[in-house]
């Protein structure tokens, strides 16, 4: 045992706390360095335009926001930051912007050229946007939640919390309180924000929402509103209800967000980073010459989704963070895969950056509120198409100057956007110098990469059905000919339902079951008159694609607003569903006649297949889901017929005696169970008189 005396103990013991207290400010000075790291957070919409916002991009261009589409947490957002006005993303289609995003660098310089299914790019995972962050500072967390779409997994690109490798597919909720599941990845959002700040970690979160991708989707009351008191602001591009609805819907899950970081204390110490990864979705024009493609939700920029025309690919862009100007705006384009060297830049790790990434660090730019230029390794941005069916466009932005190569038509064309941000008058033979700087940088940077317009992807034409067969569609109907309208198109004076199921909007009926008030029974509502030999024109569509519906005809009146009676079938999800012929509570099974069939009814339920109207694939597919659907209903003695689209697609005699019908009411169903929502307009009637056009016979 060794002895010492109590000066060595009290020595040792002076040594003790001395090193002691040295540990505690260490790992004090530690922690107030981490909470000093600045936190990240990137909001991704899907498919938004530039001028989806409220708020204007451009304060000084009109069409740059909508006065249609309500943000007003966007707006904000927008007002306590710098927006972007000429910001794009890096491609016109999802998934190589996502990728471009992930790496700081252009699809072509990845060497993605094409859209779906990449699995092979030219970077390494370390290379990644979270990996790279974490190599600056390891105690960063990092979070993807929402849609991934890309062709590594969110673990090996670096990410600590993420929803694995999720797809369209995965936003389309049942649940008419959360449409694209916007409000649950808010609320998750929201839980791992608050985690790591009560765990004193710095952080990078992606939120990369489902909206405004297919299928749309949105609250019931949000659609309401549009529908009614904002139905008097539709502009002949931006006039969809359910749209509108989605995107205001997609605004209020971001508010959410942006409060919680409030809220938590943190808002002078996180930056947030809002774009979108394409513009609006839509097909039309897709393979028409560049002059020839129309203007749509965009409008006043040209085309969409799919083109490098400035609707394809210009995008919203807004950053707030701290030293930031609040309502500051700059006109300097930029691009998605700006993101990356930026948030390094700002998290102090510029060494760390990757050698390859293309982007710019937009920092001192956005702190000197847009007076300081934007250093770019080349002064342009170059896009390409990414789909190997038409449209082939490439194109190069150089400050306010755009040239697009169409590919497939041969042609380059010059724009000053500045001058024209629709794309309308070709500068080319103008300003031929330019013309041919212009394009010799972008095909130059193209080669780059190992690419040039003689390695076009192409693929064999889509192999389309062919148009069915049946009678067109009937011309409109003409009150000469005995037709009237059984709906006035401003109120449902003359029909009778539940209240609140039923209710009439931009002159159409609309009827909407929801979670809130599910249905046990199928309710009705009906027309205040008999219908016995006529013929009914309408339109339907049904927005919410679970949803079952129909046309009752010939029905008795059973009380509590049902009838029992036949039925034209409504139902978007179920192939082969709509415009069958069924029977509701008369007895004989619900199902009458499938499409494509001609049937015959004998007594004692004898149902029997004499034929067919046509091949019932075509018939269907000519069924339009969630749009607008033409009907056609006969009815002549016993002989019932049914046309969808100008198709006759069943075709029915009913020499039943004891329970077949002649006579009684119209009525439109809700069919009880799921949410649903259907729509009808352009309701017209003519009855038919026995005298001037026989019976069908039988066969």
């Amino acid at each position: 045992m060794i002895s010492r005396s109590p000066r060595q103990t009290f020595a040792n013991l002076r040594l003790c706390v001395s090193l002691l207290l040295f540990f505690v400010c260490c790992l004090a000075t530690a922690s107030a360095n981490v909470a000093d790291k600045p936190n990240f957070v990137l909001i991704l919409a899907d498919d938004q335009g530039w001028n989806a916002l409220s708020t204007r991009m451009d304060p000084d261009e009109t069409g740059s926001g909508s006065t249609y589409y309500q943000t007003p947490n966007l707006d904000k957002l927008a007002a306590q930051g710098m927006r972007f006005s000429q910001a794009y993303a890096p491609a016109p289609t999802c998934s190589p912007t996502r990728h471009a995003l992930q790496f700081g660098r252009s699809p072509a310089s990845l060497k993605i050229f094409g859209a779906d299914g990449i699995r092979d790019w030219d970077a390494t995972n370390d290379e990644s946007l979270a990996n790279t962050l974490k190599k600056i500072d390891p105690h960063y967390v990092c979070a993807h939640l929402g849609k991934w779409h890309i062709g590594r997994s969110p673990e090996e690109l670096g990410y600590n919390v993420s929803d694995g490798s999720t797809g369209n597919g995965t936003g389309n909720s049942d649940d008419p309180d959360d449409p694209k599941r916007i409000f649950d990845l808010s609320r998750r959002s929201n839980q791992f924000i608050r985690k790591q700040v009560e765990a004193h970690k710095p952080f990078f979160l992606q939120i990369s929402h489902y909206a405004n991708h297919l299928r749309y989707q949105a609250k019931p009351d949000t659609i309401r509103k549009y529908e009614t008191e904002h139905a008097d602001k539709v502009t002949p591009y931006q006039n969809s209800p359910l749209w509108a609805a989605m995107n205001e819907d997609l605004d209020a899950g971001i508010g959410l967000v942006l409060d919680q970081i409030d809220e938590l204390g943190i808002a002078d110490n996180t930056y947030v980073f809002y774009t979108a990864d394409n513009g609006y979705e839509l097909k039309r024009d897709l393979g028409k010459p560049i002059h020839e493609r129309g203007f749509y939700k965009a409008f006043p920029q040209r085309s969409h989704k799919y083109t490098v025309s400035e609707g394809g690919i210009r995008v919203p862009f807004i950053v707030r963070g701290p030293g930031v100007p609040a309502g500051a705006h700059s006109p300097a384009p930029v691009v998605g895969i700006d993101i990356f060297a930026t948030v390094m830049n700002i998290a102090g790790g510029t060494d760390q950056m990757p050698a390859p990434v293309e982007g710019a660090n937009l920092t001192a730019h956005m702190i000197s509120g847009g007076k300081e230029a934007i250093d770019r390794i080349d002064d342009f941005l170059v896009f390409k198409h990414s789909k190997p069916r038409a449209p082939h466009d490439i194109t190069i932005v150089q400050r306010q100057y755009k040239l697009i190569k169409d590919i497939s038509a041969g042609k380059v064309l010059l724009f000053d956007l500045k001058e024209d941000i629709g794309e309308r008058n070709n500068l080319a033979d103008e300003q031929p110098e330019r013309t041919a700087n212009m394009y010799a940088g972008m095909t130059a940077y193209f080669k780059r990469f190992g690419w040039d317009e003689s390695k076009i992807e192409t693929a064999a034409p889509r192999k389309r059905k062919p148009k069915p067969k049946g009678p067109a569609e009937p011309a409109p109907p003409k009150p000469s000919e005995g037709w009237i309208k059984p709906f006035n198109g401003e109120d449902l004076t003359g029909w009778g339902g539940a209240e609140g199921l039923w209710r009439v909007a931009n002159g159409t009926i609309i009827g909407e079951t929801t979670s809130k008030r599910p249905l046990e029974d199928h309710s009705y509502l009906i027309w205040r008159g008999d219908v016995e030999d006529f013929e009914l024109r309408l339109r339907f569509r049904i927005s919410r694609q679970r949803g079952n519906s129909g046309v009752q005809y010939r029905s008795r009146d059973l009380g509590n607003n049902n009838v029992a009676g036949y039925q034209y079938n409504i139902q978007a999800t179920r192939p082969g569903a709509t415009a069958v012929l069924e029977e509701m509570k008369n007895g004989r099974g619900g199902h009458l006649a499938s499409i494509g069939q001609r049937v015959h009814l004998l007594d004692g339920d004898e149902r029997t297949v004499v034929g067919t109207t046509g091949d019932a694939d075509e018939i269907n597919a000519s069924l339009k889901r969630a749009w607008w659907n033409a009907v056609v209903i006969r009815a002549e003695g016993n002989h019932l017929q049914h046309w969808l689209n100008g198709h006759l697609a069943v075709d029915v005699f009913d020499d039943d005696c004891a329970k077949s019908a002649k006579k009684g009411l119209l009525a439109f169903q809700l069919h009880s169970g799921p949410p649903m929502k259907i729509e009808l307009k352009d309701i017209f009637l003519r009855h038919l008189k026995q005298a001037s056009k026989p019976a069908g016979k039988s066969p």
